[in-house]
């Protein structure tokens, strides 16, 4: 999702992903230039493109209905001055 003036708009959709729920996974969200990238143990999943400009320095976390997400390395940080 994005969200705009407090509003949650889907990007896309990825349902038939079947991962061990006692297991861990690597995610990975590139944002830059407007270009959304998602990788899930090194595995492309989704790409999109932002609409509209974002504000820099902002990253959030959000997890749907009754799902419960842990995380043990958090990183968030800025992308090479090539991969923008």
């Amino acid at each position: 999702y994005r969200v705009a003036r407090g509003n949650r708009i889907r990007l896309e959709f990825e349902d038939d992903l079947e991962l061990d729920r006692d297991a861990w996974h690597v995610i990975r969200v590139e944002h830059a230039d407007g270009r959304i990238r998602v990788s899930l143990g090194g595995i492309g999943v989704m790409r999109a493109r932002a609409r509209a400009a974002t504000d820099e320095g902002r990253a959030g976390i959000w997890s749907d209905g009754a799902a419960t997400a842990w995380f043990d390395d958090l990183q968030v940080e800025d992308a090479p001055e090539r991969d923008r």
